[in-house]
């Protein structure tokens, strides 16, 4: 007999214990598949018992709207988050929220950019939303790179350029989805579906990759190109995307302008994805020498 019990799962998000209680059957199911790399102990098992305690607890759960229309709410400590008539489109949105609010209150110098390693050697790739960072990730994970994230790069040190890993999920447009070939998302809204990283490729969780690549990626018409740019322009780039470098604008600029010391500098201009990733290994692969 199936257990009729909400499920809970205890999530580290970017280093922060986050339980969420899923509903029992196909939703909660296919929720749990797409954070399985969010999982304390990794998606192998919820390993709850060796995981500090809790800070937040959501549930997603069955629960009529204002109307008394039926569907779907996230709550917190009995307050009402998000409601939506459909699970999936409210699982993508209440994804999407987590993400937002552990970024808020994260205080580790962090940058918006996809980082994907190669051999415990990383490459930064600081961008905009909407730039294609994640298609370029999943299109990389395929290739074979090591997925550290696509959203927030962590640097812990002052004066070594490790970087920390927040293995989300992958939210892939349909037209991206398409491009790579991958089958339709069990949670999907209407334009994106989120995948599981480990579930194309490999995932980083020990923090062992150091800084070896900063990367601006230049998606535009025309060939696939690796140019050089200025360390300093780099480490401009760090800065410019940081989430948090207001917090200690001097530590921040210090850690951005020795992670761009330590690393070499690019450019990578692209159409496609998966034309560009081949570049990519080769600058983490074999650096060239020092400009």
């Amino acid at each position: 007999m199936r257990d009729e019990r909400p499920r809970r799962l205890a999530l580290d998000v970017l280093g922060n214990r986050w339980d969420l209680e899923l509903p029992p059957g196909r939703v909660g199911d296919a929720i749990a598949d797409v954070v399985g790399d969010l999982l304390v102990g990794g998606p192998a098992g919820d390993d709850r018992a060796q995981a500090p305690p809790a800070q937040r607890t959501w549930s997603l759960r069955a629960a009529p709207g204002a109307s008394g229309v039926e569907g779907w709410e996230l709550a917190s400590a009995g307050r009402r988050l998000l409601w939506s008539p459909r699970p999936d489109t409210l699982a993508v949105d209440a994804l999407r929220l987590l993400n937002s609010a552990a970024i808020e209150a994260e205080a580790t110098f962090s940058v918006h950019a996809a980082v994907l390693a190669l051999d415990g050697r990383a490459a930064v790739l600081p961008a905009d939303s909407g730039t294609g960072k994640t298609t370029f990730c999943a299109a990389a994970l395929r290739a074979g790179l090591t997925y550290l994230t696509d959203e927030a790069a962590r640097f812990p040190d002052a004066s070594s350029a490790r970087v920390l890993g927040y293995p989300r999920p992958l939210s892939l447009h349909r037209a991206s989805q398409a491009l790579l070939g991958l089958e339709p998302s069990g949670v999907s809204d209407a334009t994106e579906g989120l995948y599981r990283a480990s579930a194309l490729g490999p995932v980083g969780r020990a923090p062992e990759s150091r800084v070896a690549v900063i990367a601006l990626l230049d998606r535009r018409p025309g060939p696939t190109r690796l140019e050089a740019i200025p360390r300093s322009a780099a480490a401009e780039l760090l800065l410019r995307q940081s989430f948090n470098h207001y917090r200690d604008p001097r530590g921040a600029f210090l850690r951005a302008t020795r992670l761009a010391a330590a690393a070499t500098t690019w450019a990578l201009g692209y159409e496609e994805a998966p034309q560009a990733v081949g570049l990519l290994r080769q600058a983490l692969a074999e650096p060239p020498p020092t400009r």
